[in-house]
Parts: C-alpha cells; structure tokens; sequence
C-alpha cells in the first residue's frame, strides 16, 4: 500500500521565527490519485504566536547579516541570526522615522545587527520598559519552503 493519499493537511511557515505549522487547510486532488504526503508545505504565512502579536500592534524585528540591501523576493534568502525583537507600532514609528505607515502596518521587518544593536540601546530593558523582550530562536536557514510560484 502507498504512502500516498489525495488527501493532505496543509502547512505552512512563519517567515519571522521558522516554525511550520498546520494552516487548518486540507488540500485534496480533483482527480483523486495518490499523490500526496500526510502533510504538504504550501508556502509562507505567519503562525499563530505572531499572527496575535500582530493583532495587539506589535511589529516583529528580524535579525538577518549579510544582506546588502534591495528588495527581498523570497524569505528564505535572508541569513537569520536567530535574534528577534519586537517592537509596539507606536514605538517603531519613532525609531524608523521617514518609514510608511503601511510598511509599519506590516507584521515583520528584516534588519540588520547594527540597527538591532542601536534598538536595544535605545531602549534597554528594564522595570518601565513595556515593550516585549527579544526573542531567541535558532539560527536556521529555511530550506524546504516552496519558492514563488512553486506552489
């Protein structure tokens, strides 16, 4: 017996902390031949622990090195140090005078060490800081996403 099915549930992964999640989807072949594996990674999208920080005004700031600038097409380009830091909206605003509104709407901004550098100096943590504490996660490169139009 195969370990195909016509049926599958959807994953995708956060572009800010790497995690794949379950997206809730279930995807299923019109023609119904076996051609799926229990679970089928889709593309990118934002997991629930940053979908509600989102929610509650916070921009989520990713720590990546060595990108020269420009525009980034694909999230698995960007080398990530592991490092995120989170910022309320009304905060980033201040920090990244003459950024958009609509770019400080957005859930995440990739940024580099030194500008993280010159953030947690600006704000350094302590009893009246508000805002959340940065976050480690495990410097991994995001290989087994699908690129545009992949999927």
């Amino acid at each position: 017996m195969s370990d195909k099915s016509y049926v599958t549930m959807e994953q995708k992964i956060c572009p800010i902390c790497g995690t794949q999640f379950d997206s809730g989807a279930i995807l299923l072949d019109k023609l119904m031949r076996d051609k799926f594996d229990h679970k089928t990674l889709t593309g990118w999208d934002i997991c629930p622990d940053h979908t509600k920080l989102h929610a509650d005004g916070y921009i989520a700031l990713v720590v990546i090195e060595g990108w020269k600038g420009g525009n980034i097409h694909d999230f698995s380009e960007p080398k990530r140090t592991g490092e995120i830091m989170h910022l309320h909206r009304d905060t980033a605003k201040r920090v990244f005078t003459g950024i958009s509104d609509e770019r400080i709407a957005l859930p995440f901004m990739f940024i580099d060490p030194d500008a993280a550098e010159a953030i947690k100096a600006k704000f350094p943590p302590d009893k009246t800081h508000t805002e959340i504490p940065t976050q480690e996660v495990e410097p991994k490169p995001i290989t087994n996403a699908p690129k545009d139009g992949e999927w």
